[in-house]
């Protein structure tokens, strides 16, 4: 008789799968590169028309309007560099990072209300095609299919696992970091008695030697 071998057990030994972001999150992570790239475009703008208004004041002078040109362009590359940031520790699963996006997001709809205001035309274009992007990726960054791949990421690090947590359907390694090993099935052994009850007239051993025979011990 041939006996098949048994299938993989599901719970055998194992590197932990990270989980892979949902189509929201992928959304998302585009969305913010996109805000980068428009906050570059924001600050190039920004600097051409500060330096146009600038140019036609007869009061200003060509090391003023270089220092307001330059600065709004630099600007707009460290928002860029933030955008950028978020995109790469949310990707990565950070929950901090959604958070702060989400306050980021904050502080770009007082710009946004702040250029509409004031700003000229082509800068109210771009600044509310990027909080369009904005408000798109932090919806996308709260849906429930997002949350529940930061929440499988925290929980992979809460388990000892670097980088991210249990994945639904992916057992991880036995034992976990951090667990004691299971101790041995069943109750522990229990020292056993000599077989038989005590002899009730066995007397201990002794060391005198033994009388003579036909003698009583005395």
């Amino acid at each position: 008789m041939s006996y098949s071998p048994m299938p993989p057990s599901p719970y055998a030994p194992g590197p932990v799968a990270t989980p892979t972001p949902p189509p929201a999150m992928r959304r998302a992570v585009g969305l913010m590169w996109a805000g980068g790239v428009l906050s570059v475009i924001y600050g190039i703008v920004a600097g051409a028309v500060v330096h146009s208004v600038l140019m036609a004041n007869s009061s200003a002078t060509t090391t003023n309007t270089g220092t307001v040109v330059t600065a709004a362009v630099i600007g707009g590359v460290i928002q860029a560099g933030l955008w950028a940031w978020m995109a790469w520790k949310t990707s990565a699963g950070r929950n901090w990072a959604r958070i702060l996006s989400t306050v980021f997001f904050g502080i770009l709809c007082i710009d946004f209300i702040a250029a509409l205001a004031a700003g000229a035309g082509a800068l109210k274009i771009i600044i509310t095609v990027q909080w369009i992007v904005g408000l798109s990726a932090v919806i996308l960054l709260w849906q429930r299919e997002s949350g529940a791949y930061f929440a499988a990421l925290r929980q992979q690090t809460e388990m000892g696992y670097p980088g991210a947590g249990a994945v639904p359907g992916i057992a991880p390694p036995y034992p976990p970091a951090g667990y004691p090993l299971a101790p041995p099935y069943g109750p522990p052994p229990i020292a056993q008695p000599p077989y038989g009850p005590p002899h009730p007239y066995r007397q201990p051993p002794s060391d005198r030697p033994l009388p003579p025979y036909g003698q009583l011990p005395q």
